[in-house]
């Protein structure tokens, strides 16, 4: 565990803040067995702390749609909470 005060270059001693990631809420859509599993675009968007929520890779399986149906891809890739409860998750595209 790291301790939550840092040296800065110029030798200060800093509080250590977490990168802060632009994130949205998704909604999990059925699927039948042979279709690929879906996350849907919900509307806002909203500011999350590294440390609020665990986040994972998207699995490749897994399509990213808005609400119109257009399927989303990511600048870096897609992260996903695993803390949170079906049928909504977090969802932030970032370099990990």
């Amino acid at each position: 565990m790291s301790h939550f005060l840092t040296i800065d270059e110029a030798g200060h001693w800093r509080v250590r803040r977490p990168p802060s990631r632009a994130a949205v809420r998704v909604r999990v859509e059925p699927h039948k067995r042979r279709e690929p599993r879906k996350l849907v675009v919900e509307s806002g968007v909203f500011v999350l702390k590294a440390n609020d929520v665990a986040l994972v890779p998207l699995p490749e399986d897994v399509v990213v749609m808005s609400k119109g149906g257009e399927v989303l891809k990511p600048t870096w890739g897609f992260w996903v909470s695993v803390e949170t409860f079906d049928p909504y998750h977090v969802l932030t595209d970032w370099e990990g």
